[in-house]
């Protein structure tokens, strides 16, 4: 009160006021007195009824709650997580440490949970309650999940690397943990990690989360064995990995493009190869026909002197060749016929000396007086020649 000292000001001040100071206050002197009514505005939240949220590992989420007055605040409030039924579950946990943040300081009427880092524990519902007031959002953690279970297998050859593939099905997606081991044929637990694999693995999930395959480079025959992929100790994938010590080419591993350009430049050589050949054929034929119309004499037309010169007994070429004298030899087309008189000799230069013998178109005829002798240069000498 202020009457000490302003003795007439009898006001009443009530100071961090809750919902418990609301009612009627009365002011009285004397026989006089005066009534106020106190009214406290609480917080009232602004939704009831919240909307589920999906979010990923390792992302963060706020979950909103809030007054619909910015200028109110409530007297308490308690974010808990309740499990499917609506019973109350854990609050503030182990698995919640440094990882949650509130706003309600600096803006009392903002009462959200913010949850970072998330995993797949995080999922479930949880209540903000004020006063007699609460709402429920649901929180859902899209997990990893492998996009291949089935075991496969992989070979390789001494020297090479292998890719062993293991990736979640969604790229957004982190498992909250991975383990790579190496198993024996019965499916039991091998070995994890040795010094048989160092520097020689490499893992690509912290550029990409979803991307937990294994790396192995340098492969040696010892590497050959089956090896696990596991997340979150629930779900796994083996693949057998075989070492082949001798590199063998198969004719089904030809690249299909080398082959097509092999047969496409074996047949141009062909081709080629089979122009070529029928180029120097018709060269061949063409020089051969050549060479024989070039040898064969020219044909000239006779004239009457070429007859005048030809019956000259002085012009008569002696290169004839001599043919057999064999009185029986029936000979013709010849230069120097046989001697005998009953020989029948054509188109010869030199016709047989038999009187009786026709004779015609010859240079010399036969000196027979009766012998009928026509279109010749030197006729016979016979006084009674016609």
């Amino acid at each position: 009160m202020f009457s000490k000292i302003h003795p007439s000001n009898l006001s009443l001040l009530i100071s961090n006021l809750t919902e418990q100071d609301q009612g009627t206050y009365r002011c009285s002197i004397n026989n006089q007195s005066i009534s106020i009514r106190l009214s406290i505005t609480d917080c009232t939240l602004s939704q009831t009824q919240g909307n589920p949220i999906t979010r990923y590992p390792g992302e963060s989420v706020l979950l909103p709650c809030s007054c619909t007055d910015p200028k109110t605040r409530p007297l308490s409030v308690k974010w808990e997580r309740v499990d499917s039924g609506g019973t109350e579950g854990s609050s503030k946990e182990v698995i919640y440490s440094d990882r949650v943040q509130m706003f309600s300081k600096s803006h009392p009427s903002n009462l959200s949970l913010l949850i970072s880092n998330l995993t797949e524990q995080d999922q479930g519902t949880y209540r903000c309650s004020i006063n007699q007031q609460s709402i429920n959002i649901r929180l859902s953690i899209t997990g990893c999940t492998l996009s291949q279970t089935q075991e496969n297998q992989i070979i390789r050859y001494p020297g090479q690397s292998v890719l062993l593939p293991c990736s979640c099905t969604d790229p957004d997606t982190r498992p909250l943990s991975v383990k790579w081991e190496r198993v024996d044929p019965g499916g039991t637990e091998g070995c994890s990690c040795t010094a048989l694999y160092s520097d020689r693995v490499q893992m690509f999930n912290k550029s990409h989360p979803a991307n937990l395959s294994l790396l192995i480079s340098d492969l040696t025959e010892q590497d050959q064995g089956t090896y696990r992929c596991s997340i979150n100790n629930k779900q796994s994938i083996n693949i057998r990995l075989s070492i082949t010590a001798e590199k063998t080419t198969c004719p089904d591993q030809y690249d299909l493009a080398s082959v097509i350009i092999i047969t496409v430049c074996v047949t141009v050589l062909v081709c080629a190869a089979l122009q070529l050949i029928g180029g120097l054929i018709y060269r061949w034929r063409l020089s051969r026909t050549q060479g024989s119309v070039s040898t064969s004499p020219p044909r000239r037309t006779r004239t009457p002197a070429d007859d005048d010169y030809e019956n000259d007994p002085r012009n008569i070429s002696m290169s004839q060749v001599y043919q057999s004298l064999d009185p029986k030899t029936n000979q013709s087309d010849s230069v120097y016929q046989s001697l005998e008189a009953k020989t029948n000799q054509s188109d010869s230069v030199y016709q047989s000396l038999n009187p009786s013998t026709n004779q015609s178109d010859s240079v010399y005829q036969s000196l027979n007086p009766s012998t009928n002798q026509s279109d010749s240069v030197y006729q016979s000498l016979n006084s009674k020649t016609k």
